[in-house]
């Protein structure tokens, strides 16, 4: 069997990920999947989540399994990654590759659990404005109106959590923003490479739009939208958060992040802010976004673990768990 190195690219959804597994699996040495997904029940498997089976139940029973191993949570650490490069080498093709990329949105939540595990792992954080990303997502899959609800996880606690990982692993990762890498310049691409330690060729930013992937996962829009590198995007945002409620909802997301966060990953907190302020003000999408925020709630703004754990007490008086 090929002896393989993964590598994670961590970012959010709609921030350029499939054109950087595109450009990378432009290289021989790098073998790619749209999106395996295969890590986020593995490493879930001792978090709270919910199922049919009732994983409350799961969760502690793999609790108290891993407290007789001799090594505890380092052999199941241990046990995933000897599971994943498994994988991942079967299904790589080429013999003339060293790596595998897995590229999975979603691993936003465990890039911290996924960096402290696979010790001889890769690992790239792509970064693009987050106002950007959102407005990607209302007009990928909503014709333009408001549908980042449906990804709060992601814009939350996916951006945070890979942030967190960020700062505590900078030694050990590559650190790149979506805006750096579209304007044409190799700069970043050739950061990226280097920290992977494989020849890069400018021919790359062409080539990639030769290559498609086999899978149900992965950006079709981007994939069949851009055929070379595009800058267009990059600023598309700016006449997006027009309406009051739009305008509202930014200044509360963009102090969320925190002007720290964001001057780490590349952005100034006051020039997005500036820009949400001087944008003309209209009543586009409002009606609209006022229904599909009702329909969001106000999750996103409230610590609702207090409630959780209160209803979780009394689930448990009441047997629910036993009974399941």
């Amino acid at each position: 069997m090929v002896e393989i190195r993964p590598i994670f690219l961590f970012s959010l959804p709609r921030s350029g990920s499939t054109l950087v597994q595109r450009v990378l699996a432009s290289a021989k040495e790098i073998e790619t999947h749209p999106e395996p997904w295969l890590l986020l029940p593995l490493f879930y498997m001792t978090k709270e989540v919910y199922a049919e089976y009732n994983h409350k139940t799961v969760n502690d029973a793999i609790s108290a399994f891993i407290e007789q191993l001799p090594k505890k949570e380092f052999d199941i650490k241990t046990a995933i990654v000897e599971f994943a490069t498994s994988l991942y080498a079967k299904a790589t093709k080429s013999p003339n590759a060293k790596y595998f990329l897995d590229k999975t949105p979603r691993y936003s939540l465990i890039s911290d659990d996924i960096i402290d595990a696979f010790e001889e792992g890769k690992f790239i954080f792509l970064w693009r404005n987050p106002l950007a990303v959102i407005t990607s997502i209302n007009h990928s899959w909503a014709d333009g109106k408001w549908n980042a609800y449906r990804y709060y996880v992601d814009l939350y606690k996916g951006l945070l959590t890979n942030i967190s990982a960020f700062k505590k692993n900078q030694d050990k990762v590559v650190s790149v923003r979506y805006e750096d890498l579209v304007i044409g310049s190799t700069e970043s691409w050739q950061e990226i490479f280097d920290y992977l330690k494989t020849p890069f060729d400018k021919q790359y930013l062409t080539d990639f739009s030769a290559i498609s992937f086999e899978g149900q996962k992965g950006d079709q829009i981007g994939t069949k939208k851009y055929k070379r590198l595009s800058s267009k995007s990059v600023n598309k945002w700016e006449k997006e958060f027009s309406n009051p409620l739009r305008k509202r909802w930014a200044r509360n997301y963009l102090a969320k992040i925190g002007s720290k966060n964001l001057e780490l990953i590349g952005y100034s907190y006051n020039d997005l802010l500036d820009t949400v302020n001087r944008t003309p003000f209209s009543f586009k999408y409002l009606f609209s976004d006022i229904i599909r925020m009702l329909i969001a709630g106000p999750y996103h703004y409230i610590d609702i673990s207090p409630l959780r754990s209160k209803l979780k007490k009394k689930w448990k008086n009441d047997g629910f768990y036993q009974n399941r």
